[in-house]
């Protein structure tokens, strides 16, 4: 696996910069991702990808989880940790360009176990890429840099063969996410339900696509936790605790 660019990095700690919207934290990030690139192999740091079922407040989860990772690993305090969710980690990949000499997303080297046909798209030439391609291959940048919680986009089926990197899937009863994001939307608890079932279907569709895997399939996680009687602040802990036993323990 090549590492992405300077001009990637340069070109994304710009792009966090001017576009409006992004937190100071993600601007913050990647600065520092920028300056500490060539520690990174030294470094080891930790890394998560979060995966859920639609309706459950993954952003809340995201936050609560990066604030308590900095008090509970020792990291680099010039880097905190930070969640990414999709828009955040395309917004990395807005009008970016690789390199046309440049390929710097191989996988002769990589196996994904029962994974053939990701191993398929990811060996794609660039001039081939899709959105997808871009994205997988940020994602797998930015986990390799660690202090990172990458929401979604199959994030754990990228990034499944890098060791420092802890899968989790968040499940939930189907109504009561439903309730969750009628009383998040304003809206109706039988508009909401379609909504949930859409997003699944969506996201289970958008898996197989691409890895011809099942979301749910419990073999891709280190843990799969069901929320309902769950405060966010208490999976924070659950997922943070058993990243670092997860972590100790190998």
């Amino acid at each position: 696996m090549a590492p992405m660019t300077d001009n990637f990095l340069q070109n994304s700690a710009e792009l966090m910069t001017t576009r409006s919207g992004l937190s100071s934290e993600v601007d913050h990030y990647l600065k520092s991702y920028l300056a500490t690139e060539a520690q990174k192999a030294r470094d080891k740091r930790l890394a998560i990808t979060l995966s859920r079922e639609a309706g459950i407040d993954v952003a809340t989860v995201g936050e609560l989880l990066a604030d308590y990772l900095d008090e509970v690993t020792d990291h680099d305090p010039t880097l905190n940790w930070i969640c990414l969710d999709q828009p955040l980690v395309e917004a990395v990949i807005d009008r970016y360009e690789f390199p046309k000499t440049v390929t710097p997303y191989v996988m002769e080297k990589t196996k994904f176990p029962d994974l053939d046909k990701l191993e398929e798209q990811l060996k794609l030439p660039p001039s081939e890429w899709t959105l997808f391609h871009y994205t997988a291959a940020t994602i797998r940048s930015l986990c390799q840099h660690g202090n990172v919680i990458v929401v979604g986009r199959a994030g754990n089926f990228i990034t499944f063969d890098l060791s420092n990197t802890f899968h989790v899937r968040l499940i939930g009863d189907e109504k009561k996410r439903a309730e969750q994001l009628a009383n998040e939307k304003q809206c109706s608890l039988a508009e909401a339900l379609q909504v949930v079932r859409r997003k699944d279907r969506e996201r289970a569709a958008y898996v197989k696509r691409y890895t011809g895997s099942s979301v749910a399939d419990p073999k891709f996680y280190h843990l799969t936790i069901s929320i309902d009687n769950f405060e966010p602040s208490m999976l924070a802990h659950i997922i943070a605790d058993s990243l670092l036993e997860w972590h100790h323990g190998r």
